[in-house]
């Protein structure tokens, strides 16, 4: 006799998310068409340079703010910044030029189902309650 049990179809992404948002996000003020985002929480490794030299690497845990999105224009430059808005009014900005800031993206497609992860070390997470929308600024 077999048994098979039946689980509820749960995707990874839905599994591992400690919360579910709904930020509107922008690239230069242009609407993204968001699919899916939320918070995670996963290990990061940095490499740094040890006293004698060497290369060590440290791993802690960090938030990230994940998304997937469709993309209708060509999106090859980098972003400096990361602007967080409550309405119209910017409530905080994330340099992008510290290397220990990361931001893990797809490859550029077109029409495609894209995907970025920001590491939101340092980051009020309380502040995130009061944001509506944020914007990546070149």
């Amino acid at each position: 006799m077999l048994l098979f049990s039946s689980l509820a179809a749960e995707s990874v992404f839905e599994s591992v998310a400690i919360a579910k948002t709904d930020f509107k996000i922008t690239f230069d003020n242009a609407t993204a068409e968001v699919v899916m985002q939320g918070i995670t929480q996963r290990a990061v490794t940095e490499a740094i340079k040890g006293e004698d030299g060497a290369q060590d690497y440290i791993a802690y845990q960090a938030y990230h703010l994940e998304f997937a999105f469709k993309q209708k224009f060509s999106n090859q430059r980098k972003y400096s910044t990361i602007e967080f808005y409550r309405g119209n009014t910017v409530i905080h900005v994330m340099e992008l030029s510290d290397p220990s800031r990361k931001i893990s993206t797809t490859r550029n497609r077109l029409n495609e189902s894209n995907y970025m992860a920001i590491n939101l070390e340092g980051i009020p997470l309380l502040m995130l309650d009061d944001v509506t929308r944020i914007n990546f600024e070149r």
